[in-house]
């Protein structure tokens, strides 16, 4: 903020608080200062302590609670700042509270190791906790910085609470307890958690004793193995709710994960389904934090058979970012062998994996892994030809790379499938990577020469087929073409109309036409210090994209879908 800014809102607050009602020209004041909200706190905290202005009363008035909070709630940071009576304090904020919006209420901040305020604060919420629940884990953990003693007493009486959510608030607050130090305390925190576990529980019990144990391991790592009988117990509980639980523990807390606990959360992972998985969004960072780390192997494990019985057929593995990115990334997993072992098992469900996870790297194209059986390196290729057909460019690498592997007996058999299907749909991309890899080659082996028999044949055919297209009686007329482009054009409108009855941004935009105007240079004003304008172009750059459709997409469509689809499916 600039120095006449700070000045501007310094004189405005001054002038709204010098108003005998000044709730409504204060909100309005809020509203636009929201960049420079820590300032504009500081300021209302300092005009609230010094008695200019009483900021809990203005969080009272009906200007504020009545009216759209979300603009101005960035300022209930001012609540950590001021002076006032700590029920005043808690009632304002329950009031805010009460409106069902997300506020971030500092009440830590506001007691912080303030005697006064945390002993009002702990009575209040020992004569009504239900009223208080909110509060609770920030009045105990506050609590436990002047006296632990009884903040950890406290919060283990309010565990055993008829509510759940004050159990629950109690149970995350013995994690978060200011414990220094004192181990004893974490180990009975440790034993009461295990006794809760050992009742009849719901599952949002469950998740908050799975964090706290979590908190406490933290604390003391000489307890985690301890701590493990716990964990299996909270485990027992196969809800989405614990999945998402566990997915944080491994993803926020990797760097004091124990190791034995990993075995149990990848157990647990195993009783849903990848579709599960993918409804907690969590679960994709976990794995992916697994995936780089030793037990990968065992990951990947679990990762096929989840793919092989998978019965969404709309699922797509790199939908899991991160898990496509460590598999491709981590220096546990060798992702070329990998590909090999999936396109070698012929599962639908693992090629098309493969396939997309190898799609997403177009510019480091992966190569088929050496196997043992090396008469299948032409089913291998036949797969990685089905498969990565709609990338023609990453195809062709990998033929190559089973050419680099396969015994020379099946040299040209594997070479055709670089003719047909693939330089014979898509010329251009394929013969250009040939090309290049060809004349990095000896030309007396006979990988060479296969490539450059594969080229010649090439030629020979798109000679013929460019012959072909010559002959006017191939071609429709000009008025059936004209014809054809009417029908489009009628077509294309009622499709128009059809998607701007339900488009989303139609209802945002209106139903008026809009026209776009096209150039190769933009003009605009630019108004300067006294008033002027000054008249700016700007120039327009070109922007192009261009994809090679095969041609038999055009010349025998079912034929190469057939053949696709045999690369595919056979086994």
């Amino acid at each position: 903020m600039q120095e006449n800014e700070k000045v501007d809102f310094n004189q405005k607050l001054e002038e709204v608080l010098a108003t005998e009602d000044y709730y409504q020209l204060l909100a309005e004041l809020l509203g636009n200062y929201r960049v420079e909200y820590k300032e504009v706190i500081q300021k209302l905290a300092s005009a609230h302590n010094s008695g200019k202005l009483d900021i809990l009363k203005f969080l009272n008035s009906p200007h504020f609670l009545d009216g759209n909070i979300s603009h101005i709630r960035q300022y209930l940071g001012v609540i950590g700042l001021i002076e006032a009576p700590t029920k005043a304090v808690f009632e304002t904020s329950q009031r805010i509270l009460s409106k069902g919006e997300y506020c971030n209420i500092p009440i830590s901040e506001f007691l912080d190791e303030n005697k006064s305020r945390i002993t009002d604060a702990v009575e209040m919420l020992a004569d009504s906790p239900t009223k208080w629940e909110f509060f609770l884990r920030s009045t105990l953990i506050s609590q436990s910085k002047i006296s632990l003693e009884e903040s950890f007493q406290f919060a283990i009486e309010l565990t055993a609470h008829s509510n759940q959510k004050i159990q629950t608030e109690a149970i995350l607050a013995l994690g978060y307890l200011k414990y220094s130090s004192d181990n004893d305390l974490l180990e009975k925190a440790l034993d009461h958690i295990h006794s809760l576990l050992e009742k009849k529980h719901s599952s949002e019990l469950t998740k908050s004793c799975l964090q706290t144990i979590n908190e406490i391991c933290k604390k003391n790592f000489s307890f985690a193995k301890g701590a493990t009988k716990s964990i299996i117990l909270c485990l027992l509980d196969e809800s989405t709710l614990l999945l998402e639980e566990v997915s944080q523990i491994i993803w926020l807390d990797k760097e004091h994960l124990p190791a034995e606990w990993e075995e149990h959360f990848l157990r647990f992972f195993d009783k849903f389904s990848i579709t599960d998985w993918q409804k907690v969004h969590v679960v994709d960072y976990a794995l992916a934090t697994l995936l780089n780390r030793e037990r990968s192997a065992e990951v990947i494990a679990l990762l096929e058979q989840k793919l092989v019985v998978n019965n969404n057929v709309n699922l797509e593995i790199t939908n899991f970012h991160d898990i496509s990115k460590a598999i491709w990334e981590s220096e546990y997993i060798d992702h070329e062998q990998l590909f090999t072992r999936w396109f070698y098992s012929g599962n639908h469900c693992l090629c098309q994996a493969a396939s997309d996870i190898i799609s997403e790297h177009e510019n480091s194209p992966s190569k088929v892994s050496k196997i043992e059986e090396t008469q299948d390196y032409f089913y291998i290729a036949r797969k990685a030809v089905g498969w990565l057909f709609i990338k023609p460019k990453l195809a062709t690498f990998y033929v190559l790379s089973v050419l680099e592997n396969c015994d020379e007996s099946d040299i040209d058999k594997i070479s055709n499938l670089l003719f047909y299907p693939l330089i014979m749909n898509t010329p251009h991309t394929v013969e250009e990577v040939i090309k290049e890899h060809a004349a990095k080659l000896d030309k007396r082996k006979k990988k060479a020469q296969a490539l450059v028999k594969v080229l010649k044949k090439s030629n020979a055919y798109h000679d013929v087929i460019n012959k072909a297209s010559l002959n006017k009686e191939l071609h429709p007329s000009t008025r059936s073409r004209e014809a054809m482009g009417r029908k489009r054009l009628v077509e294309h409108e009622a499709m128009m109309k059809e998607v701007h009855k339900t488009s989303f941004l139609a209802s945002l935009f209106g139903n008026n036409k809009k026209v776009i105007l096209y150039g190769n240079k933009s003009v605009y004003k630019q108004y300067i210090g006294n008033g002027e304008s000054k008249r700016q172009v700007m120039p327009l750059s070109k922007i192009s994209h261009s994809t090679e459709v095969p041609i038999f997409f055009s010349i025998d469509p079912v034929g190469l879908n057939r053949l696709i689809n045999i690369f595919r499916y056979e086994r």
